[in-house]
């Protein structure tokens, strides 16, 4: 917002305040309360305030606080609306547009149809509106929260509005996930995109090579004691009579031999057996904690067939199927 727009405004308000200052007394109640004395002090406070103020943001700030605490003392007061345009007055001139349009707004819609100085509002907004700039937030992680210049705006992803004619400093929040902000020249009437990739703090998850490489070594551990078992048996000796003869006519067996390789294979095979059995259970535990999405973010599903993904959201993991077609 360019600094003439800001001065011509201002004197606006500083030639406006006194005379509102007046209509709310004049307008009062015959029957002036506590709450109606105390409004009116802070009022004439608040317009002592900003006749200083100037570009004083320390005095625009304190007459903000008059000018909303004599607005809520005016609770059910018929011209309670007009205190909307000192607060949005001083939202002004502390360069903060989105509160001062969303003040004049309030103002235009509690006052009505009647309200006092209607033509100038809505000028006002259009005046305001014409120096704002459009910015597009995209985030991985949804709901985050958008600050620019280290105040809240809005959500994302979204659609924000931006004070334009310089460089603001856009941030990016969301509970779980460290800010991350990025300063851009923001001019009027244009768009702008932006992409903020936050990254979870805390625990995430281990990495899902962990988890594959176990059970890599189980399905193999498996594999390999089969293989013994089967050799095992192969050579076992049998009590069944004729059984060598049945499982080669013409292979010579040694019992006594035969037996001790037997056992020494089976050995093996069990051997191999229990480190499947102790892999698959370190599997089972990494299933549940790892982090299957990590660098997969933004990785598209599948445009046809099927897959088995595994997925996991807070303490919960699992696999889904995922269809295309």
């Amino acid at each position: 917002m360019s600094r003439r727009f800001v001065s011509t405004l201002l004197a606006l308000v500083c030639a406006t305040a006194p005379a509102l200052s007046t209509a709310q007394t004049r307008d009062a109640t015959e029957t002036a309360g506590p709450a109606m004395i105390e409004a009116r002090v802070r009022h004439a406070a608040a317009v002592a305030l900003m006749a200083q103020a100037s570009t004083n943001a320390t005095l625009y700030n304190a007459a903000l606080a008059e000018f909303e605490r004599a607005y809520q003392l005016l609770e059910g007061n018929p011209r309670r609306y007009l205190e909307l345009k000192n607060i949005g007055d001083c939202h002004l001139g502390l360069g903060q547009t989105d509160a001062a349009l969303d003040a004049y707004r309030r103002y235009l819609r509690e006052g009505g149809a009647s309200a006092e100085n209607r033509e100038d509002i809505e000028q006002r907004i259009r005046q305001i509106e014409d120096t704002l700039g459009s910015v597009e937030v995209l985030t991985s992680a949804p709901g985050a929260e958008v600050w620019v210049d280290n105040r809240r705006v809005g959500t994302a992803p979204g659609t924000v509005r931006v004070p334009g004619g310089g460089q603001r400093v856009i941030e990016v929040r969301a509970p779980g996930h460290a800010a991350s902000r990025q300063t851009v020249r923001v001019v009027s009437r244009q768009s702008l995109r932006l992409r903020f990739a936050l990254e979870p703090i805390g625990f995430r998850g281990l990495r899902p090579a962990y988890f594959w490489v176990t059970a890599g070594l189980g399905g193999g551990a498996a594999i390999t004691g089969a293989v013994f078992g089967l050799r095992a048996l192969w050579l076992a000796p049998r009590s069944t009579p004729g059984w060598a003869t049945r499982r080669s006519p013409s292979a010579s067996w040694s019992p006594p031999a035969t037996a001790t390789t037997s056992d020494r294979l089976a050995l093996v095979a069990d051997v191999f057996f229990a480190s499947a059995a102790l892999l698959a259970a370190g599997a089972t535990v990494l299933a549940f904690v790892t982090d299957f999405h990590r660098g997969r973010e933004h990785a598209a599903r599948p445009a046809r067939g099927w897959a088995l993904l595994p997925w996991s959201s807070g303490a919960a993991r699992g696999a889904s199927w995922t269809v295309g077609f």
